[in-house]
């Protein structure tokens, strides 16, 4: 398990922004955080990431503990995938995803750079792509190679900060599934940033309502015996907590 507790976090030392937002990871689940525009999710993901300084907290993995103030981007436990994928226009996929490494060491089980890249297009089943640029394929695979270049930094977790939000419902249907199929293939951690209330419920276990500034969260709900009947009705409370007209 990884703990994760932000106690608080100030932008530029102004009104808090998140308070008190304690959450537990479990191995090959998602862990879904959910709430209104504005309410915090996507920064907690960037306080995670070290992109954002200045929060206090702490986070327990392996009987270990790091406060933020000691925080190091280099203890690997945390890669992100964007809502947007973010792929350099003039390099290839495999050099889209080799630049994400460009400066870890190779082990002498790794072999290379471009072995680790090729191993990660494989599992989201792109390899015979590799050599394709970003505009020469689609969103829905841009994305697949977004995914695969957080699973090259061979992190523990992995945050999502609302993946899908930019596709079309089919195709965001089909990643979804592919999506949780991959956290459970390669045992990650996984954290989902979303807007989507059954998004969150097809994918997760444990959901947190976000409300309010600073971002708190307001109830947590537990997905495990998931069953449409059950799902209507988590889903008509989790829109009245949210406040989605």
């Amino acid at each position: 398990m990884i703990k994760i507790s932000v106690e608080n976090y100030s932008y530029q030392n102004k009104e808090p922004v998140i308070k008190n937002i304690n959450i537990t990871l479990k191995e090959a689940k998602i862990t879904s955080l959910i709430g209104a525009s504005g309410c915090g999710k996507s920064t907690f993901l960037r306080v995670l990431m070290g992109m954002e300084t200045g929060a206090t907290g702490q986070i327990e993995f392996k009987n270990e503990d790091f406060s933020f103030q000691k925080w190091n981007i280099k203890q690997k436990l945390f890669s992100m995938v964007p809502q947007v994928p973010h792929l350099l226009p003039w390099k290839n996929i495999l050099n889209n995803i080799i630049i994400a490494i460009s400066n870890e060491k190779v082990t002498k089980e790794q072999k290379s750079k471009e072995e680790i890249a090729i191993n990660a297009l494989k599992v989201v089943q792109l390899e015979n792509h590799k050599n394709k640029f970003p505009d020469e394929i689609s969103l829905g695979m841009a994305q697949r190679v977004s995914f695969a270049r957080a699973l090259v930094l061979d992190t523990q977790a992995i945050l999502l900060d609302e993946p899908f939000a930019s596709l079309d419902a089919h195709t965001r249907y089909i990643l979804q599934e592919w999506l949780a199929n991959k956290i459970l293939e390669t045992n990650k951690y996984a954290i989902l940033v979303t807007h989507d209330v059954r998004e969150a419920l097809f994918l997760s276990e444990e959901i947190h309502v976000l409300k309010g500034i600073p971002s708190e969260i307001n109830k947590t709900f537990y997905n495990e015996n998931r069953n449409e009947k059950s799902n209507i009705k988590t889903e008509k409370e989790i829109i009245s907590l949210i406040g989605i007209n």
